[in-house]
């Protein structure tokens, strides 16, 4: 299953990142991942 189908089915994911920019980029609902748009981030 791809991650956005996994995001709006509202599944459980998890990650790591040591990257403090791209966990702050999260925080504000901005995504860093070309597959996933900032907007469907901020549905969640």
């Amino acid at each position: 299953m791809h991650l956005t189908q996994k995001i709006e089915n509202r599944e459980a994911i998890s990650g790591i990142d040591v990257d403090g920019r791209k966990v702050k980029a999260l925080n504000r609902q901005e995504s860093y991942i070309e597959d996933i748009a900032s907007e469907t981030l901020a549905r969640l």
